[in-house]
């Protein structure tokens, strides 16, 4: 069941993070209100105490006196809105940045199948993308509680200086005010509901005006004659958007009328009501100047009162973004308080044995298991090639190994202690796995290989690696060596390696990491077969004293294992070695021969086929 917030448990998450990461402006949320609601009632009490001094002719220089110090009052609290104003300001990142911070760490310690599921990393993103736009709520949270505090506490000031006025006045004024306000942007409202459409539009726009321009394209449109048809799909696309901007500028013209027309009703009704008084004498022209002036700041801080209500809701929405983030439940038992882990350091000096005992595995919100009821043994410093076709589930089965999905049945053991009882972050560190797609980090060869900053690097075993990798002449032949930066998109001095050379950075990253359980899980699928299976013999050669996993789809880059396991899916099929497999004559045999067909035959033998 998806958690409820409340409106006030979302402030208080608010107000929570910026007494952790913005403490001064919590602290000068108050002083800014008193100074932004003080501003006004000085700016409406100052021309009463001049008119009355003049009608009544009282001592000018008392005039003199009053007057200066409420100037030095305005002064004085002008400089400290903008003082503070200014401080949350430059203060107003830091609570993004906090709650960035955040999320960044649920991400990096969440279930690793929450990242791989689009609707969660989804939540994600908008969190991400809602909390840094400044027309949101959370980017400017400090500036709008300032104007929600300064709202009510000046509506509660006006509205006591306007306690003589008949209270259906100030119904009317209000009511007069929140319907301007409600329809002061119509224009806006269905702007931002037909968003997608006049984004598509602008988009299909641009897309056709960068084809027609281009050389490529440009070759089809002319051969094929599609010069007039795609001049009439440019001007439908732009009938279409100038239709829509069109009824927005409708609405626009409605809602300036409409707020113009609420504004003569409500200022109207006021200005006659206090003529009337004044004409009566219940009010002296003094008390009428400052009534005008109350009425005029009163329908000023209802709207403003009714804006802030606005944001509210709409910070809930953000805020209820974040939080769903931060308290999304981890299905991994491995995280749950209160657990005696059992300590991971005596199983990283041996090779390890793996046992998976009826494992199944069902991805969230999938009707059937990808992993079907698998069990198998793999001894101490045996070698297993995991074979099969896309598909089969080799890929699923490897994360269930290293810790990264938990089976939904059954368990998986090393050295005959469940995975789920060791700590999950200890648990990784039992493997080096090398996966098919290369992420390499915009820092330097040096951290991309050991993961620590520079300095906290084992650097005699750092280089012993890159040699076993065959990498060391390359690096130490460029100008900065280790601390060359990777990722030419981010950096502009960074290095870009050949796919061989990334294959050998990845394996001297394996080999840094030195764990018991190496996994190779189809890093050479992009490479032919004889460069894959020369780049597996490598690893086979370097790491004699793992238990080691070999993936792949080609079933005779992995012929060196101790012993193989063909995988269909969901579970393992066929197990032998391959000399075993091929006498068996089952799935395996029939795979192998026509992948090794397209090897031994010369490409115009093939035979090809199509289905």
């Amino acid at each position: 069941m998806k958690k409820k917030y409340t409106l006030w448990g979302n402030l208080l998450f608010l107000l929570q993070g910026m007494k952790s990461h913005t403490p001064q402006s919590l602290k000068l949320i108050p002083v800014c209100i008193l100074a932004k609601v003080l501003l006004p009632v000085i700016g409406i009490w100052l021309p009463n105490i001049v008119v009355e001094a003049i009608i009544n002719q009282r001592d000018p220089v008392v005039l003199v006196w009053k007057v200066t110090a409420l100037a030095g009052v305005m002064i004085l609290a002008s400089f400290l809105e903008q003082w503070s104003m200014g401080l949350m300001e430059a203060e107003s990142g830091q609570l993004c940045q906090g709650i960035e911070n955040q999320l960044f760490c649920k991400k990096m310690n969440c279930d690793y199948e929450n990242l791989e599921n689009k609707e969660i990393s989804g939540r994600y993103a908008e969190a991400s993308s809602n909390m840094w736009n400044r027309r949101r709520y959370i980017r400017t949270t400090a500036n709008n509680l300032v104007m929600t505090g300064a709202g009510i506490f000046g509506f509660l000031i006006y509205l006591a200086l306007l306690r003589r006025l008949p209270v259906w006045l100030l119904l009317l004024m209000a009511m007069a005010t929140l319907i301007s306000f409600l329809f002061s942007d119509m224009g806006q409202k269905y702007r931002m509901k037909r968003q997608n459409f006049l984004g598509d539009g602008v988009r299909r726009i641009s897309y056709l005006q960068k084809v027609s321009a281009g050389p490529k394209a440009g070759k089809d449109i002319r051969m094929y004659g599609m010069i007039h048809w795609m001049e009439a799909k440019f001007s439908q696309f732009h009938k279409e958007i100038r239709r829509d901007y069109i009824a927005i500028e409708k609405k626009n013209f409605l809602s300036g009328l409409l707020t113009a027309g609420m504004g003569i009703i409500m200022e109207g009704s006021a200005y006659l009501y206090l003529m009337k008084m004044a004409v009566q004498r219940e009010i002296t022209i003094a008390d009428y100047v400052l009534y005008i002036g109350a009425v005029l700041g009163f329908t000023g801080w209802v709207r403003q009162i009714a804006e802030q209500m606005q944001k509210l809701w709409l910070m809930k929405g953000d805020v209820d973004a974040v939080r769903e983030c931060l308290d999304m439940p981890d299905r991994s038992s491995i995280l749950r308080e209160g657990r005696d882990a059992v300590p991971v350091e005596k199983y990283r000096q041996t090779p390890c044995e793996i046992i998976f005992d009826h494992v199944s595995y069902r991805y969230p919100g999938t009707e059937a298991d990808t992993i079907k009821d698998l069990s198998f043994h793999i001894k101490k410093g045996e070698r297993i090639a995991l074979v099969g076709m896309n598909g089969a589930g080799k890929t699923t089965c490897v994360k269930l190994l290293c810790g990264l999905l938990e089976p939904t049945e059954g368990r998986i053991l090393i050295n005959g202690v469940a995975s789920t009882d060791f700590r999950r972050d200890e648990y990784y560190s039992l493997f080096s796995t090398v996966f098919q797609e290369i992420n390499l980090l915009p820092f330097s060869i040096r951290e991309n290989i050991t993961g620590v900053n520079k300095g906290e690097e084992d650097e005699a075993w750092l280089e012993q690696c890159l040699g076993f990798a065959d990498l060391k002449e390359r690096i130490d032949a460029l100008p900065q060596k280790l601390d060359t930066l990777l990722v030419k998109e981010l950096n502009a001095q960074a290095v870009s390696f050949s796919g061989g050379e990334l294959q050998r950075l990845l394996l001297a990253r394996a080999l840094y990491k030195n764990a018991p359980v190496l996994i190779l899980d189809e890093p050479t699928a992009a490479l032919d077969p004889v460069s894959e299976s020369n780049v597996y013999q490598r690893y086979f050669t370097l790491t004699q004293n793992n238990t080691s996993i070999f993936i792949s789809h080609r079933l005779a880059s992995t012929r060196f294992c101790d012993r193989i396991f063909f995988m269909e899916n969901g579970s393992i099929t066929e197990t032998g070695s391959h000399g075993q497999l091929i006498a068996l004559g089952g799935k395996y045999t029939d795979v192998f021969e026509v992948q090794s067909r397209y090897y031994r035959k010369k490409p115009d033998e093939v035979e090809v086929t199509f289905s």
